[in-house]
């Protein structure tokens, strides 16, 4: 059995939905004909937004994709024109009674595939609470070297916030989970409380052990979520969009020496600085 996981969160899990077996063998074909399309766990297929397909063999059962010999786990990227058709297709598999995909989250990523969706700057929601307060300005980790993040045995196991905590436990953290108040609705205060509950504070103090980082969120309707920056070297701010590889640069390529500046995608509320004092415990 082939499970389908729509690339496109940075803190929650992303949507997944699995494959009938006519389906499967659809996509073996598919595939086959085009291996050049299949993409290493570990390949960087984007920043913030719609990435891709994570396409994950979940069962031992004696199906097309086990008799194809293909292998077990890898990515289709988004926004490589030829195989847009493949991709569209893979995108309709996903209209079932119960996927957790909806029609605008469906739309949203039709777009990205179409090149609609141009996923850079839009127009910035500031959060009113973080007008007069600047990012903090030390450093606890490289801005180069994501080796550590973004190898291929643990790269699908950790988020933003595990790499904003600085945190690599392979829970997939999720804000005010550790202390048993994870964050109740997808807004910029439930995730700011929970964080604060988890020992984030808000705003920026410094501190030799302090790790400094920013929160956003992409307010919807089609994608709701939340993403973390952590301050890296240089002055540069890194992130980790969800299951994708740890980076320092932004959704225009550029290094990111705010984030509340930088190209974000469709997360455009900016919440606001916080530091929180190593080792900052997230789960």
């Amino acid at each position: 059995m082939l499970s389908i996981e729509l690339d496109v969160y940075s803190g929650r899990p992303n949507p997944e939905w699995f494959l009938s077996a006519k389906q499967e063998q659809d996509l073996v074909d598919q595939v086959l004909a085009n291996p050049k399309m299949m993409l290493p766990i570990d390949a960087d297929t984007g920043g913030l937004g719609f990435r891709g397909y994570l396409v994950r063999a979940v069962s031992e059962d004696d199906g097309a994709w086990r008799q194809s010999q293909l292998p077990s786990q890898f990515r289709l990227a988004a926004g490589k024109g030829e195989e847009e058709a493949v991709l569209l297709w893979l995108l309709d598999t996903s209209e079932k009674p119960d996927s957790s995909i909806d029609d605008y989250l469906r739309e949203y990523a039709q777009g990205v595939l179409r090149g609609d969706e141009a996923g850079g700057t839009q127009e910035e929601e500031v959060f009113e609470e973080t007008a007069g307060l600047g990012p903090c300005r030390r450093f606890y980790s490289g801005d180069q070297e994501f080796s550590f993040w973004n190898a291929s045995a643990v790269i699908l196991l950790n988020n933003s916030y595990n790499f904003a905590a600085n945190n690599r436990n392979h829970t997939y953290a999720q804000p005010g989970r550790r202390v048993g108040r994870i964050y109740t609705r997808l807004d910029l205060f439930e995730v700011r409380r929970a964080a604060q509950d988890d020992g984030f504070n808000f705003g920026c103090v410094l501190g030799p052990a302090n790790v400094y980082t920013a929160l956003c969120m992409a307010p919807g309707p089609a994608v709701r979520d939340f993403h973390w920056y952590r301050l890296c070297a240089n002055g540069n701010w890194c992130h980790k969009p969800g299951r994708a590889p740890a980076r320092n640069t932004d959704n225009d390529g550029r290094l990111i020496s705010d984030p509340r500046r930088a190209s974000r995608g469709p997360y455009t509320q900016f919440v606001g600085y916080f530091y929180g004092v190593m080792p900052v415990d997230v789960r």
